[in-house]
Formats: structure tokens, C-alpha cells, sequence
């Protein structure tokens, strides 16, 4: 939910697409990276970090093969997603990464 809402923010804020389809971040990039870091985060074994994230390419590949998204907007999304994850990693165990 909270990767959701950064998304439409930053949608939003750039002042491209609508918050719903399209525009400056892709919401579906932000989402898949958000889990496939989770994914890492939680089990921290490396088989499910990369599958995690081969999907969360796949992901990000087909927006831009289907033409919603650029590469540029797709990569934002994958950052945005990665590091709204961390940030809530980091709020709810705190203890992991000091």
C-alpha cells in the first residue's frame, strides 16, 4: 500500500500520465521490486533475492515491450519500489542494519 501511494504521489508531482495508467514511474515496476526486495530482506538467501528479481524484471521488461512505459520511467519505478521497501524494512526491524 505504501509503495501504491509513493507512486501516485510521484506521478503526481512529475505532472505526467494520469495516477492510475501510465506516466512518469511505473507503478507495476515499483511494485514488483518492492517484493522481490522484501523477498531478499526476509528469507536473506540468495536463491530467493534472484528470482525475486528476475521476475520483477520481467515485470519491468513487458511495460516497456507493451509500450505503457519507457525504459527511463521503468527505472524509476524499480528505484522508487527498492527503496520504499528498504525504508519500511528498516522502520519495522531496525535492529537488522545496525
Amino acid at each position: 500500500a505504501v509503495v501504491s501511494i509513493a507512486t501516485i504521489v510521484a506521478k503526481a508531482w512529475v505532472g505526467r500520465g494520469s495516477p492510475l495508467q501510465g506516466g512518469a514511474v511505473s507503478g507495476h515496476a515499483a511494485l514488483a521490486f518492492a517484493a522481490a526486495t522484501m523477498l531478499a530482506f526476509f528469507y536473506q538467501k540468495p536463491l530467493p533475492a534472484l528470482l525475486g528479481y528476475a521476475i520483477a524484471f520481467l515485470v519491468a521488461q513487458s511495460r516497456v515491450e507493451a509500450r505503457i512505459h519507457s525504459i527511463f520511467e521503468v527505472f524509476w519505478g524499480a528505484a522508487l519500489g527498492t527503496i520504499v521497501a528498504m525504508a519500511i524494512y528498516v522502520i519495522v526491524r531496525p535492529h537488522v542494519l545496525l
